[in-house]
């Protein structure tokens, strides 16, 4: 620090000669503000330097390290617990805010927290496998790890994620099926607009310690998503309208559809 300090002083001094000894009051004007926006960007540096030495920075580096490099699964899983529990909050406080709830569904937000665990394991094992059998960041890797992450573990991630949905709910298995069918399209084609530019930058910059950690950065605004998705009255009803149509072979027109929005229960 004290190097440091030494050399911002003296580049203080010099441009302070500098100011004194140059000729016209034009130029004298000119190397005024450039060698004070100097200064102060060196003294921005020396502070910044200062922050990344001190004790709290450098407890929290340590203990980053320790996360990613001896604890990498619960590191993971952990974060995908939290993320996925975020999200659900976020969305319901969404709801609240414009009087589409009352109030906040505590056991709601501890499904979608549980849906975490299990998809978090997921995606742990599985950009270790990727990158094991994918090694290197070429653009032809690249591109080849977007497909098979986007048209083979993609579906296999959301049917995980609504079983273990339905699993936590105490749901039976007609019940994932439905969900599976109604809701999962539109989960995956949503996910086709989000996820491959943002694997671009995980595949080609990131190594495989951090993608988790990344994918659960992007997933926060996608989890809002995917609990509104699951959970979202309107969609639930329009789903047992499609079972019901499909059980009796009644057609509805659209101002019944409206009408069973309005009066169905909400789905926890």
């Amino acid at each position: 620090f004290y190097d440091g300090q030494l050399q911002v002083d003296r580049l203080s001094r010099e441009a302070s000669h500098n100011i004194v000894t140059t000729g016209t009051a034009a130029r004298r004007a000119w190397c005024q503000g450039v060698d004070y926006h100097f200064i102060v960007m060196l003294r921005g540096v020396d502070l910044m330097r200062k922050l990344l030495q001190t004790s709290l920075v450098i407890s929290t580096r340590r203990i980053a390290n320790t996360a990613f490099n001896k604890h990498l699964f619960i590191t993971n899983v952990t974060l995908s617990l939290s993320l996925s529990g975020m999200g659900d909050v976020l969305q319901q406080h969404h709801n609240i805010a414009y009087k589409q709830q009352a109030t906040w569904d505590i056991t709601r937000t501890r499904h979608m927290t549980c849906t975490g665990m299990t998809v978090g394991a997921l995606c742990h094992h599985w950009y270790i496998l990727l990158d094991k059998k994918l090694p290197g960041r070429t653009l032809k890797v690249v591109v080849k790890k977007l497909l098979v992450d986007q048209l083979l573990f993609s579906p296999v991630c959301l049917t995980v994620f609504f079983i273990s949905l339905g699993f936590f709910r105490g749901g039976d298995w007609e019940e994932f099926f439905s969900n599976l069918h109604h809701k999962g399209w539109m989960l995956y084609v949503a996910e086709w607009f989000v996820w491959p530019p943002a694997q671009i930058i995980n595949f080609y910059l990131l190594p495989t310690k951090y993608r988790v950690l990344y994918d659960n950065i992007i997933s926060l605004l996608f989890d809002v998503y995917t609990s509104h998705i699951c959970y979202d009255m309107k969609i639930n009803k329009i789903d047992d309208y499609g079972e019901n149509t499909m059980d009796k072979g009644v057609l509805k027109n659209d101002s019944e559809i409206n009408v069973n929005n309005h009066t169905g229960k909400s789905v926890s």
